[in-house]
This record gives structure tokens, C-alpha cells and sequence, in this order.
């Protein structure tokens, strides 16, 4: 079964983005802390790409904001294997805003 669950931060304002094909996407990029300390003692962290598939888009877009923290279950895609893959959203387990302070 091809599944795979993110949990990360959103670092990126999510847009609309138009593929070869005239169908929309959204792209989601995920801050994740890796599970291990790096030789200086600290958290190095991985920028994943997620594009919404078709279904998808107008939920990703209204609902996650950057610097939200958000789960999403996804699938890998690769039509060739010598080009790259690509993580497609299949979900969105949950998010959380961030907070924002008020004085």
C-alpha cells in the first residue's frame, strides 16, 4: 500500500498553480524536524514538497496557513523510474493554527 503520513510546520503561503494539463494544484511545503541530532547537537530539518491532487485544492487552500502545524496522508507518484517523484495529498489528518500573539 502506498501511504505515507507527514507531520511538519507550513513554511510557504499556499497558491494555486496551474500544470501542463489546465488542471490546479496547490503545493504545501512542510518543515519536519528529522528524529536525531546532527554532530553539533542539534535538529537538522527536511523541506518536503506536497501537491494537493485535484480533489483537494480548494480544502488545502482555504484550511492551512504558513505556520500552521498540520498531519497529512499522502501517497508517492514516480511514471518513470528515472524521474523524480512527486508526494501527493490524499488527506488531512489535522492542523492546528499558529498562534498569534496579542498585546
Amino acid at each position: 500500500m502506498n501511504e505515507l503520513t507527514l507531520s511538519g510546520k507550513c513554511v510557504n503561503e499556499i497558491e494555486v498553480i496551474e500544470n501542463e494539463d489546465g488542471q490546479k494544484q496547490a503545493e504545501i511545503i512542510l518543515a519536519i524536524p528529522r528524529n536525531y541530532k546532527n554532530e553539533v547537537g542539534k535538529y537538522d530539518i527536511d523541506f518536503i514538497s506536497v501537491f494537493s491532487d485535484r480533489s483537494r485544492t480548494t480544502s488545502m487552500i482555504s484550511s492551512i496557513e504558513a505556520g500552521d502545524d498540520v498531519a497529512l496522508l499522502c501517497r508517492i507518484e514516480n511514471t518513470s523510474y528515472k524521474s523524480d517523484m512527486e508526494i501527493i495529498l490524499v488527506d488531512m489528518l489535522g492542523w492546528a493554527k499558529k498562534k498569534v500573539n496579542s498585546k
